[in-house]
């Protein structure tokens, strides 16, 4: 059998990759941008370079295949016209390629998001519908193949997951009654791969999920024993406003924000699987649901990275003016007034000697960027880190100016006055700083589930 292969570069595409080395009998050419994100093939499998999106960059090597295997797809962070490209159109390309090759079949690995009733602000989800609806009036036989939740070594969702319910309280939107999930292990989704190879294509639309069935509560439940020994406790949130909110800042800021409103659709639909004939196949060695908590927790280290130590680019430095403008900023946020020349060198000195430089791409970096957009997010960052992320490097450069500012002039001044305050007027301010604590705690509880939920998987993918 011939295969014609996409995203095999990918989470679930290695694994796949790994099964098949051990059938000879099957030859793979894998489609690839870049073919030294697998430098070491398997001797059945050959890469081609090429692109989803430019169908003559492929046509010629799906002469004579008899299947497609199509994993390829564009999740987390991005665009609704990006979504739509690489997920839908691509999938049409591909489609109506293979169908004037001749080939006998396509399998198309989905997302159990796709069959979301609830798909608002999820352009990731409506275009992997999109995509299945296309295939399947295209008159390609076919099998579409919906996973659910892919737990793993180097799993993105199980290492979001685990951020979310390791959390002392733990965030918990809804939208209406509790939702379920089923995940499933990675290996599980290869085998099944495995086994739509050698069946014939009907046209069948197939969910996959662990054996285990549960609610979104007490699988995070779980989860937070398995890392704490603990029962945790839950803040409830309002999705419904949480996700308008989140929608409204997308079209500007999606860049800078760590998940997008799609991505919380995970809270609002059950991500379980209707059970068939392949799961019935399955399920007697599936991987159990406590062994991949236990494997997510353990801190099994990631598949090898697609490019070698030698290939990365060392981090830009932040420019001085960068440094200096966002020294100014936190000393009025911290005393109300700018710092001193004296000050401003203390902090450029500090950050270089306790090495709180970011690494470009993380956590902190994207914090410290989100923080000097304005006055407000500064505010929002401080309230946050103060709760949820004590160690960040946000928080360590608001202590480290904090020492300097309220020991030289002019800010000390700030700290050695204290005005004089009628009982009135000490009930309003302390009445005003109470309100606005609360504020606080209930947006540093927001920004906590969002920064929690980072583009590198939130969601079913």
């Amino acid at each position: 059998m011939k295969l014609f292969v996409t995203g095999a570069s990918g989470f679930v595409g290695r694994q796949v990759l790994r099964r098949l080395a051990r059938r000879p009998e099957v030859t793979c050419t894998l489609l690839l941008r870049d073919p030294a994100a697998l430098p070491d093939l398997p001797a059945n499998c050959t890469a081609i370079k090429g692109d989803l999106d430019r169908p003559d960059s492929y046509r010629a090597a799906l002469e004579g295949a008899d299947r497609v295997l199509h994993m390829a797809a564009l999740t987390g962070k991005a665009a609704p016209d990006d979504y739509a490209a690489a997920n839908q159109q691509a999938t049409e390309a591909l489609t109506e390629a293979a169908k004037a090759a001749g080939v006998e079949a396509m399998i198309f690995v989905s997302t159990i998001a796709a069959g979301y009733p609830d798909k608002r602000h999820y352009p990731y989800a409506q275009t992997k519908q999109a995509a299945e609806t296309a295939l399947a009036a295209s008159g390609l036989p076919h099998t579409i193949l919906r996973p659910t939740l892919v737990f793993g070594p180097g799993s993105p969702i199980a290492a979001t997951l685990g951020k979310i319910a390791g959390a002392p309280i733990i965030p918990l939107p809804a939208r209406g009654g509790p939702v379920d999930v089923q995940p499933v292990h990675v290996d599980d989704v290869a085998r099944a791969i495995e086994a739509l190879i050698d069946v014939p294509a009907t046209g069948e639309v197939l969910d996959l999920g662990g054996p285990e069935r549960l609610s979104f509560r007490d699988f995070l439940t779980r989860m937070h024993a398995e890392i704490t020994g603990k029962t945790p406790k839950f803040l409830p949130l309002p999705l419904t406003p949480l996700q308008a909110l989140l929608a409204a800042m997308e079209p500007l800021a999606r860049p800078v924000m760590p998940a997008t409103a799609g991505q919380f659709a995970v809270f609002a639909n059950d991500s379980a699987a209707r059970d068939n004939w392949l799961m019935d196949r399955l399920r007697p060695e599936m991987v159990s649901l406590e062994d991949m908590l236990a494997e997510a927790i353990s801190g099994d280290p990631p598949p090898p990275p697609a490019r070698a130590p030698s290939d990365a680019m060392p981090p830009d430095p932040e420019p001085r003016d960068t440094l200096v403008q966002e020294c100014r900023d936190i000393s009025r946020h911290l005393c109300g007034t700018l710092p001193g020349p004296q000050a401003e060198v203390a902090y450029l000195d500090g950050i270089a000697r306790f090495a709180l430089t970011p690494a470009p791409g993380s956590f902190d970096a994207a914090v410290l960027r989100f923080s000097r957009r304005s006055p407000m997010a500064l505010s929002l960052m401080d309230g946050y880190t103060s709760f949820f992320a004590r160690k960040s490097l946000f928080r360590r450069r608001l202590i480290l100016l904090l020492a300097i500012v309220e020991k030289l002039p002019p800010t000390a001044r700030a700290f050695q006055t204290v005005p004089a305050e009628g009982p009135l007027r000490a009930t309003l301010v302390t009445g005003f700083q109470g309100l606005r604590g609360l504020a606080t705690i209930v947006a540093g509880g927001i920004a906590a589930l969002i920064l929690s939920l980072t583009h590198r998987g939130s969601g079913p993918a």
